[in-house]
């Protein structure tokens, strides 16, 4: 029987050829027996007497030989899959790389130990003992160049990057308090800037990266470039919110800095092109926390609370302190005949009536100390299968200002679910709503004024000497109940991601989007305040639906040497705006606040507004890496936008890059690899777009009804004919069906550098911009019946350069960790093209300030008179050699006299004018609208649990205009007597011109005298002149944060926490500024005039208190 089988088995192997590998297993096998047999034999502590042989670790010796197959999953320190990372058998040559989701298979022995590697994590070794299946995760090495970075539709590592990309982590933020990061990204990157048009809590704010390239006015009203926002793959410019919004709310106030893992700056072409024609100025894109596999869920609980203290605020006297300052001018100045008679305004002269007798403090009524809370409340869990994130957070700021605030709700959820190896889907559900307390400002003043929290402007407060009653006051400090004033929004994000893996590198990913908003605006404005008697109510509601979609194929292969990786795939979009607004005037009962029937049709005023569009996309891109230090990207988007015309519809953006990481040569290891740990040099070009915010400028419109002036709108006022509604073509609408893209060419040029260890990093960019076929608005004469049309016409060059240098200043084996790091940028930028032949052009903006723009110049010149000199005496005047007259202002203009100003009399005719066509007021190409340089400098000291941040930016080299000081000095010099019915701001460290000599001592400003009513004005304090240019230098600290973390401890083990962090924390704690009359050098618009007559940013300091649990 045994002989049988013996031959059916020697011919079936025979017949298999397997004879051999059959023998040599059971000989394997003989033998380990033999050996487990003399192992035991051979233990001294074997005896016969101690029973039978112990066959189960007998067996277990023999498992020790046999291959096993070995799964697994390698991934970074948040979770992320490490495609590409090596998994190598110690001491041999054999190994994989794993996949695209991080996933690996190897056959090892039990004794054998794996030996995982990525490119910027350390390398972990595991002994394969019983493990049949393995996650490993890696730490990331500590320098600069190791995170993982997101770049459109992927992420990669960033020393795998060949674009100039910025990234900012949670770990930076977490101590920081902010409403909105927006804030603070300036200070934590470089190439970018963040000017401020406000202090309010939540109030708006702007990201330039590498430039201003705005000419024809922002639809955020700022005046300045946006980049596009990609939120867990959200793409969302301010273009598509259109109406941008009623509430005046920053953007990223909407989503809670607590909820964010980390931030990506795309700052050239080869990283934002992918996104077509939303990435001319730059992407962000925002990863939020999600959920991971733990053994029991993670529970983070966060409190912070603070005070705001007032901010400094202009001096400025107060009853009997104005009058005697103002009658002091009077005194000083006027001509006796003019002093005592009835030209003295009644609110100085009648120092006894109760109604001119009064001391009343607006400051000290409008501003407050203000209360900060913030509360987060975070858990997440689950397994490698099934895992989330769900996040509550709270938010209640009170400004400064009386009655303003900001309050928001946050609602974050994540879940990911995986089936089998395959497929993985993401769904995260968003809810956000937001309550801005605006103050008391009055929204008829536009969606975009930025100073409207308070009553009135700072600089145009009422004189201290009125009488107001108590109900104003009431009013003022937000106490009078009859007062109604809400701003509200609330956002709604569902998105769901899907993953699929099809084949060997290859998967299906696809992304669906659903974002609501609404945002509403209430106000009335009760009788008893009105000068009018009546009453004033008005209402705004603002709603966008989008639905987006976003379906590709991505790829990730490495075979020996080389790697590729690539994306195809589509983008929809779908945006419907509902707008409306209402409002009313008219007398009634202060009890009703709402427009119904108590007014009247004519008291009425409203609008509706309904619109739509959408986005097509078809993009993709292409990598390949060899022996991971030569690499090329390439990318190619194609986008159609129902915005223009079909024959101008669809636009191309294709992007090239290439890398070069030369530390990985063997020539560079062998002899300076003790100074360069890594080192990587890189080259990109590409062409990003841009549409504009109107759905229809491709039509013409017409008005209904009333037409116009026919002296300056080319209409004639006529509202009917024949008793029917006339319909007349928008003048000021023509329409262009050739409207296209703006596009934007760039070349990048890079190199990144890890020296001595990893001690010091440093990157470096040099760039080029050109944006062209800027929108702008081309003149018509007045022959052809038109005013003017947009057409893409002009255009603007930025260029400059850019550096960040950390230094870790002890090594990083040490308990003291003290990290500086230093940004510095310089951008250029001069405009390149204009209609009608490169025609210098002039513009006024909103508060009716000239500007202009010329070929070569930067943008937003001003225009302005040059102050020349200060008139000591008449005989410094310039004599027209063929009149014999000395120079003159305008004949409506008061005659020149000493202590007035002198202006470069720039036309040579001998008379000073702001007459269109012998204007000595032109393009002012002295002013230095960009800084020299803007940067920042960072300090972060830890030891042990210990540590401490500050986080600060600075600008040099530019120009501004002091707005403020012109707007109380102006009145002075206007006529009437509209300076003594306002307020005076305290003056006395100004230096005035008293006497003759005092300008030629050089005293800055002309003779400050009121003038009277019946008598001419120069206007020596006109806005428009070179009086009001200041230094735009300053240097702010925008946080300083000291805290300890106990990370572990038995008094912790005991309260089963994990963690407890402990801070203190200052934001906006120091500004330096050169100039010394300027409220805040940092508040400035893109033509260069301060905002310190609106909202002050406030200094707040808090404690925080951080549990995880």
């Amino acid at each position: 029987m045994k002989r049988e089988l013996h031959s059916k088995e020697f011919e079936k192997f025979t017949r298999q050829k397997k004879i051999i590998p059959r023998t040599t297993k059971k000989a394997a096998f003989l033998c380990t027996i033999f050996f487990c047999i003399t192992a035991f034999a051979n233990n001294e502590d074997f005896s016969l007497n101690h029973g039978k042989i112990n066959s189960k670790d007998c067996f277990e010796r023999i498992k020790v030989l046999q291959d096993i197959t070995i799964t697994g999953k390698v991934i970074g320190e948040l979770g992320e899959s490490l495609p590409g990372a090596s998994v190598k058998i110690k001491g041999t040559n054999r190994g994989v790389n794993t996949n695209v989701d991080g996933s690996f298979s190897i056959v090892a022995k039990n004794t054998d130990v794996l030996v995982v590697s990525f490119i910027g994590y350390s390398n972990e070794e595991i002994t394969v003992g019983n493990q049949k299946e393995i996650k490993i995760r890696l730490k990331p090495e500590q320098n600069e160049l190791n995170g993982i970075v997101v770049i459109g539709y992927q992420k990669a590592h960033k020393k795998n990057v060949n674009a100039a990309v910025t990234t900012i982590s949670s770990k930076q933020l977490e101590s920081i308090p902010v409403l909105s990061v927006s804030a603070l990204i300036a200070s934590l990157s470089t190439g970018v800037q963040t000017p401020s048009q406000s202090g309010a809590p939540g109030g708006r704010g702007s990201v330039v990266i590498r430039g201003n390239t705005n000419m024809s006015g922002s639809v955020d009203g700022t005046g300045y470039s946006n980049p596009l926002y990609v939120i867990d793959g959200v793409q969302t410019s301010l273009e598509d919110l259109a109406g941008y919004n009623t509430s005046n709310t920053d953007f990223l106030a909407s989503l809670n800095p607590n909820d964010i893992e980390s931030i990506d700056l795309l700052k050239d072409a080869s990283a934002a092109a992918i996104y077509g024609s939303r990435g001319a100025n730059g992407v962000i894109i925002i990863t939020t926390k999600k959920g991971t596999a733990l053994d029991k869920p993670e529970f983070n609980f966060s409190i912070n609370t603070g005070i705001s203290p007032i901010p400094k605020l202009v001096p400025m006297l107060l009853g009997s302190a104005e009058r005697n300052a103002k009658m002091g001018m009077i005194d000083k100045w006027w001509k006796k005949q003019y002093a005592q008679g009835i030209e003295v305004p009644m609110v100085l002269s009648d120092s006894l009536n109760p109604a001119f007798n009064n001391n009343v403090d607006y400051q000290g009524m409008f501003y407050r100390t203000g209360l900060t809370q913030k509360y987060n409340l975070s858990v997440r869990g689950g397994s490698e299968t099934s895992n989330y994130r769900v996040s509550l957070g709270y938010d209640n700021a009170e400004g400064v200002v009386q009655n303003s605030g900001f309050k928001r709700y946050t609602l974050a959820t994540n879940l990911n679910s995986k089936v089998g190896k395959s497929f993985e889907n993401q769904l995260r559900i968003n809810l956000t709503f937001t309550d801005n307390r605006t103050g008391q400002g009055n929204p008829a003043g536009g969606n975009f004024n930025f100073n409207s929290t308070l009553p009135t402007d700072p600089a145009n407060l009422n004189s201290s000497l009125f009488y107001i009653s108590d109900a104003k006051k009431e009013a003022i400090r937000g106490e009078l109940n009859e007062k109604l004033n809400t701003d509200e929004a609330i956002l709604t994000t569902i998105s769901n991601f899907s993953r699929f893996n099809l084949y060997d590198g290859l998967t299906f990913n696809t992304q669906f989007n659903f974002v609501y908003s609404t945002e509403k605006k209430n106000f009335y404005e009760p009788s008893i305040l009105r000068e009018e008697g009546d009453g004033l109510a008005s209402y705004a509601l603002y709603t966008r639906k989008n639905l987006s979609s976003d379906v590709y194929l991505s790829y990730y292969k490495t075979v020996n040497n080389h790697a590729f990786t690539g994306i195809l795939g589509t983008k929809t979009d779908y945006n419907k705006y509902e707008d409306m607004g209402i409002s009313a005037q008219g007398f009634g009962s202060d009890a009703i606040q709402v427009i119904n029937d108590r007014y009247t049709q004519e008291q009425i005023y409203g609008y509706t507004s309904i619109e739509s569009n959408a986005l097509l996309s078809y993009f993709g891109r292409f990598g390949y890496r060899f022996k991971e230090r030569y690499m090329i990207d390439g990318s190619y988007s194609i986008d159609g936008s129902s915005r223009f015309g079909k024959d101008v519809r669809w636009a191309k953006f294709p992007s090239v890059s290439v890398g070069w990481i030369f530390s990985e040569e063997p020539f560079i290891k062998r002899n300076i690899s003790n100074i360069v740990s890594y080192g990587k040099l890189r080259a990109s070009y590409g062409i990003n777009g841009k549409q504009f915010d109107a759905n229809f400028l491709r039509y013409g419109s017409y008005n209904l009804g009333y037409g116009g002036n026919p002296l300056w709108s080319n209409t004639m006022n006529v509202s009917t004919y024949g008793g029917v509604t006339g319909v007349k073509p928008n003048y000021d609408a023509i329409g262009n069906s050739k409207l296209s893209w703006e596009n934007s060419k760039q070349w990048d040029l890079g190199v990144d550098l890890d020296l001595f260890n990893n001690r010091v990093n440093v990157t470096f960019d040099a760039y080029n911009k050109k944006t062209d076929k800027l929108f702008f608005d081309i003149l018509f004469p007045a022959y052809s019946g038109y005013n003017s049309a947009k057409a893409n016409v002009a255009g603007v060059m930025n260029y400059g350069w850019e550096t960040m240098i950390k230094w870790q200043v002890f090594p990083r084996i040490n308990d003291w960790n003290l990290e500086l790091t230093a940004g510095f940028s310089q951008n250029k930028n001069f405009v390149t093209k204009l209609p009608n032949g490169n025609k210098d052009y002039y513009g006024v903006d909103a508060n009716y300030r000239e500007y202009g723009y010329v070929v070569g110049q930067p943008l937003n010149l001003p225009v302005l008179f040059r102050n020349d000199y200060i008139l000591d005496n008449m005989s410094q005047l310039p004599v027209n050699p063929y009149t014999g007259e000395p120079l003159q202002g305008k004949e409506s203009w008061a005659a020149i006299a000493p202590g007035f100003p002198i202006w470069k009399d720039y036309n040579g005719d001998y008379i000073l004018n702001d007459e269109i066509g012998v204007k000595d007021n032109i393009l002012d190409t002295k002013f230095k609208p960009t800084p020299d340089f803007i940067g920042s400098f960072n300090v972060n000291l830890k030891y042990k649990g210990w540590y401490l941040q500050a986080y600060s930016q600075f600008s040099f080299g530019s120009d501004i205009l002091n707005s403020v000081l012109n707007s109380y000095m102006d009145r002075y010099d206007r006529g009437g007597t509209s300076w003594a019915e306002h307020g005076l701001a305290d003056l006395s460290n100004l230096g005035f011109w008293q006497q003759p000599g005092d300008g030629a001592a050089g005293v800055r400003f002309p003779a400050m005298y009121p003038s009277t009513t019946g008598l001419p004005s120069y206007y020596r304090f006109r806005a428009g002149q070179s009086l009001w240019i200041e230094s735009g230098d300053f240097w702010k600290i925008s946080n300083a944060s000291l805290g300890y973390t106990f990370d572990k401890g038995p008094i912790l083990d005991k309260l089963n926490l994990s963690r407890v962090r402990i801070y203190g924390s200052v934001l906006n704690p120091y500004q330096w500024q050169r100039s010394k009359t300027v409220t805040d050098a940092s508040q400035v618009d893109e033509h260069g005039y301060t905002y310190g007559n609106g909202y002050p940013q406030a200094k707040t300091i808090s404690f925080g208190l951080d549990v995880k649990f």
